[in-house]
Order: C-alpha cells, then sequence, then structure tokens
C-alpha cells in the first residue's frame, strides 16, 4: 500500500522536514555541496525506478549526503546512517538515509551498496541489528538490483567498513 505521504504534498513536506530535523539533533551535519548531491543523484538514479514500489510503501522521507570528517563520534565513522523516528502528532514513523560523501567518493558500487545497506535498515524493521534476517533481507535487495542494474555488488556481511578501509 502507498504510503500517505505521497499523495498529500504538504504532509510530504512535513515528514522531509521532520526527518532532516531527526537528523540534526542526532548531531548530523548535512552536505549542502551542490556538486556532491549531484553525484549522489546520479549513483542512486537507478535505485528509484528498481525500488520505486518498496520505496513509495515505505516511511522514507528524507535522503541526504554528510562530509564524514564533520560528524559527531558516533556517525563520523559509518558510510551510510540510517534514521527512523516516530511524529508526535500521530506516531506514524518517518526515516531518512544518509550517505557519506566518502562513500560516493569510494565508486558507485559501494555507494550503492552502502545505500541498499540502510534501505534495508528501513525497509525491514531491523532498524539496528545486524543479524541473519537482517542479511538475508539485504541479501534480496542486492539480488534485486544485481539483476535489474547488469552489475555484481555483494554482501560483506560483517557490516560496512570504513571508507578508508574499503577504497584502493
Amino acid at each position: 500500500m502507498v504510503n500517505v505521504r505521497w499523495t498529500d504534498k504538504a504532509l510530504l513536506q512535513r515528514d522531509h522536514e521532520l526527518a532532516l530535523e531527526l537528523a540534526r539533533e542526532q548531531g548530523i551535519k548535512l552536505c549542502l555541496d551542490p556538486a556532491e548531491r549531484e553525484i549522489a543523484k546520479q549513483t542512486f538514479s537507478q535505485i528509484s525506478s528498481i525500488f520505486w514500489v518498496d520505496l513509495m510503501c515505505s516511511d522514507l522521507a528524507a535522503i541526504y549526503v554528510y562530509d564524514m570528517d564533520t560528524q559527531p563520534p558516533e556517525v563520523s565513522k559509518c558510510d551510510g546512517y540510517a534514521s527512523v523516528g516516530k511524529r508526535q502528532s500521530d506516531g506514524r514513523r518517518v526515516a531518512s538515509i544518509g550517505i557519506s560523501i566518502q562513500a560516493l567518493h569510494a565508486g558507485a558500487n559501494y555507494a550503492v551498496m552502502v545505500f541498499l545497506h540502510e534501505l534495508t535498515h528501513v525497509l525491514s524493521g531491523f532498524p539496528s541489528e545486524h543479524g541473519p534476517e537482517y542479511h538475508a533481507y539485504l541479501d534480496r535487495l542486492i539480488e534485486r538490483y544485481n539483476q535489474a542494474a547488469g552489475t555484481e555488488i555483494t554482501n560483506d556481511y560483517f557490516g560496512l567498513c570504513e571508507t578508508a578501509q574499503k577504497s584502493p
């Protein structure tokens, strides 16, 4: 079932603002550089078409870019970050996904893997765990993406490491 936010522009805007506010409350500083945002749009353009139905039915209200070097300690080593909160007025869930500029510059396949990792947290109902069920869900998303995009992205099963460890 399509999330009601996609049929109500005012609600979509409020959810988007709330999702970004939740990120800011966690101390996350957004990267507003237009060049970095364009890299993210190009990198993730296939995701929106491949996972259109999933996204339209999800609680995802915002996707943002951040620089790992300017983040609080708990985010400064994370290539991606998913936040899920509830609206005070009606208790509905609102989620956001952040992707580091370092992940974007580590290569498209790596950045997509980071995004799928965070998307799994939003879609699966496993907001903070990385157990077998989480990885099975992530594997299904990766398989769908690989089939549609013609890529060979794989799950590392250890959680995402720092970009510095992944970069050549």
